[in-house]
């Protein structure tokens, strides 16, 4: 038998126990723990098993229901809300896309908003399945407010999220993959921070911008709230990813 498959059997059965222990349902368990494994076999960790701790504190705090379910409110012909509930996001995420690739079918052209979301995982998975039914997608995402830890060029004063886009493109058989960009509009994630810690690396010193009073250390200073992370472009170009933030957050909210 392939150990590696055992491997991720046993890890897939951990992560669903967890969710499991956390209030999830059966299903909403085998849902997530899914998309977190698929997030690690593609090479993105950030946003696979690592954030068991983030999801189980989130659900401490109320920020995350794991028992409630995301639900679809049509506004228009070609446009619809879900609202997440405070559902783990990959339900929301799931329900968004399956609910504008209905829309398109008779429209051509479709809208989706979340509200009362979640973390969403990887977003790219969400581009990748829109591509899989041959739909292009362009997605924009903000916290609402939250996880502010992101500064506007020259400054070191955390006033937005990291504000991920993904822009998908199916190949329409034209190539054996789809074309789809998945990035933070901060210079990295938080979650990579703190995966860089963990594994005793060293923090890029462009990845973060650091207070008068924080301390040397810039992992230490980024953890403790005293450095923000750089927009994307970092010192010479952040400008350029902070407008990108910017757009990204009014779309996202307005939107919402």
């Amino acid at each position: 038998m392939d150990n590696n498959l055992v491997s991720v059997l046993a890890l897939r059965r951990l992560a669903e126990s967890i969710l499991r222990a956390l209030g999830a349902s059966e299903s909403t368990a085998e849902r997530v723990a899914k998309s977190l494994l698929e997030s690690d076999s593609r090479g993105s960790s950030t946003h696979g098993l690592s954030l068991l701790p983030l999801y189980a504190e989130l659900v401490d705090t109320g920020a995350i229901d794991p028992s409630a379910e995301p639900e679809l409110q049509p506004i228009s012909g070609a446009l619809a809300r879900v609202r997440g509930n405070r559902a783990f996001g990959q339900l929301s995420g799931t329900l968004a896309v399956e609910s504008g690739l209905d829309l398109l079918s008779a429209t051509g052209i479709s809208a989706i908003v979340v509200a009362e979301g979640t973390h969403l995982g990887r977003l790219g998975e969400w581009a990748e399945l829109a591509c899989d039914s041959g739909a292009a997608m362009l997605a924009f995402t903000n916290t609402s407010g939250g996880a502010l830890n992101v500064a506007g060029p020259g400054s070191a004063e955390r006033v937005l999220s990291t504000n991920p886009v993904a822009i998908g493109v199916p190949s329409l058989g034209g190539l054996d993959h789809h074309v789809v960009v998945d990035f933070a509009t901060s210079q990295v994630s938080g979650s990579r921070i703190r995966e860089t810690i963990n594994a005793g690396g060293v923090i890029d010193p462009d990845w973060v911008c650091a207070g008068e009073d924080a301390p040397s250390d810039l992992a230490e200073a980024f953890l403790g709230g005293y450095a923000a992370l750089q927009p994307l472009g970092g010192s010479t170009a952040g400008h350029k990813g902070f407008g990108l933030m910017v757009a990204a957050e009014l779309l996202a909210a307005l939107a919402g």
